[in-house]
């Protein structure tokens, strides 16, 4: 009985690791702009083969005077809207503000308009491949329920039932 008890606890032990993670996951990636970080996922292939559709990248906001020729940087694109974009600086204009000129890797031409310092969300730091298709999921509303309210919710419960079981042992008394 005791090895079956183990392997249950070993198991509720993983499953609890393994939401805790994923309600952490969930909770960097939406924290993470509000402290001067960018990690999302890669949405399409300009960048290959440096970044591939897919990678994660990871970014954090610097100065202008940080970003150098060849730097990969995450900016909002000149009156595109919401949609940031990953590309390698190619030149940089000395003017106030700051201009960027800025191309994917696997494109022939630099992109259409220099980018202004303002634009400019993250340098990035390192990418990891293929996390990013995970990190596209939870920033849906599906993936934000999956990866903060479910398991916050079945954290919660199990909190909950070793509580009540606590409460019942200690009903029944010390010796049972």
């Amino acid at each position: 009985m005791a090895a079956k008890k183990s392997g249950v606890d070993r198991s509720l032990y993983i499953v609890s690791l393994a939401l805790f993670l994923i309600l952490l996951s969930g909770v960097v990636l939406y924290a993470a702009p509000h402290s001067g970080w960018q990690i999302d996922g890669v949405r399409s292939g300009s960048m290959a083969p440096a970044i591939e559709r897919g990678t994660l990248v990871v970014g954090k906001s610097v100065k202008p005077e940080a970003i150098a020729v060849n730097d990969i940087i995450i900016f909002r694109p000149v009156g595109v809207g919401e949609q940031l974009l990953c590309h390698r600086v190619i030149s940089i204009e000395m003017k106030s503000p700051r201009l960027f000129q800025t191309k994917g890797d696997a494109e022939t031409k630099p992109d259409p308009y220099p980018v202004p310092a303002q634009n400019v969300m993250a340098k990035v730091l390192f990418s990891l491949p293929l996390l990013g298709y995970l990190a596209m999921f939870l920033k849906t509303p599906y993936g934000f329920v999956m990866s903060v309210v479910v398991p916050g919710l079945v954290i919660i419960a199990v909190c909950v039932y070793g509580i009540r079981r606590e409460i019942a042992r200690m009903r029944r008394g010390p010796d049972r």
